[in-house]
């Protein structure tokens, strides 16, 4: 197998499937390769960017509610994101989304 690189370097483009965004693993339905391997990788990618210089910027997600119906949802991923090994994950309260991230949906509740 040949894989030839079009730029200069590693990741100097993007594909129409490539967002750019490195998955932490929360949303993925456990007991699959993704859900074993998604957390792992994401743990990667500042070892990876101080050896190759890619540009890597860890600056977290929100997941919005912006209902009770929603706020379940929340809930169903925190569990998912448990199940899979993925650290650091929490549910916000409306005054907590708010302090972190003051231009959000003004509607969402968490």
């Amino acid at each position: 197998v040949l894989l030839v690189e079009a730029a200069d370097d590693v990741s100097q483009g993007a594909t129409k499937g490539n967002s750019g965004i490195v998955h932490a693993g929360y949303d993925d339905k456990p007991n699959t390769n993704r859900s074993k391997y998604c957390w792992t990788g994401n743990q990667m990618f500042s070892k990876l960017d101080s050896e190759l210089r890619f540009g890597y910027q860890k600056n977290g997600s929100l997941v919005l509610a912006m209902n009770n119906e929603e706020t379940k949802i929340l809930q169903e991923l925190m569990k998912r994101g448990d199940t899979n090994g993925v650290k650091n994950l929490r549910i916000l309260n409306k005054t907590e989304l708010f302090e972190m991230e003051p231009a959000v949906n003004p509607d969402a509740i968490g």
